[in-house]
């Protein structure tokens, strides 16, 4: 066995900085099951932004910045810590064994690999379709506070109507009044099942 090979099979059961994994192309199947969580793929995002070594406190606190939608510097010491702890016990050493990062947990630092590349095209999807996924969810509750607003506007009218012809300042008669609020109500129905 030569001392390189020797030196890889040696560094595969260490979580320190691994040269070998990091010539080996990331298949897709690892590709998926590296995006497959949240805090992995922020990780990912975070270093293919900043491009550079970064320290673990300081990828830790952006995550739990993102995931209780925050700032960096109002990150609890709790928050910072639910984050900081799976990253260091589970998500940094998966990256660094498929040779996305080198991570060195000894020192708490983490740095891209060329092979972090190869998940940009996929972050920028997701992000796309967050993107329109929030903006879709916009517009929907925007039409569904508008379509509720029909309901109440139709029960106000109605009630205003029922009032007005009960006091004798109207003068219709009942089964017009009835088909009236009928009409009201059934076009706030054909508007929420339209919207939705």
């Amino acid at each position: 066995m030569s001392p390189e090979t020797d030196h890889c099979l040696q560094s595969e059961k260490d979580v320190h900085f691994n040269p070998c994994s990091e010539s080996q192309p990331v298949s897709r199947k690892e590709i998926f099951h590296l995006l497959s969580t949240t805090r992995r793929r922020e990780a990912i995002r975070y270093l293919l932004e900043t491009e550079n070594q970064v320290g673990l406190p300081k990828l830790a606190r952006h995550i739990a910045a993102l995931e209780h939608e925050t700032s960096v510097e109002d990150v609890t010491q709790a928050q910072y810590q639910r984050i900081y702890i799976p990253l260091y016990q589970s998500h940094l050493p998966k990256l660094d064994k498929a040779g996305v990062i080198r991570y060195d947990s000894t020192k708490r630092l983490i740095e891209p690999t060329t092979q972090l590349n190869v998940f940009a095209p996929y972050l920028e999807l997701s992000s796309r379709e967050e993107s329109d996924a929030r903006s879709s969810s916009d517009t929907t509750s925007f039409d569904i506070r508008a379509v509720d607003n029909w309901y109440l506007g139709s029960a106000g009218l109605s009630a205003t109507l029922l009032l007005a012809v009960t006091l004798g300042l109207i003068p219709i008669s009942g089964e017009f009044l009835g088909g009236i609020i009928i009409v009201l109500f059934l076009a706030a129905n054909v508007l929420r099942n339209h919207s939705v």
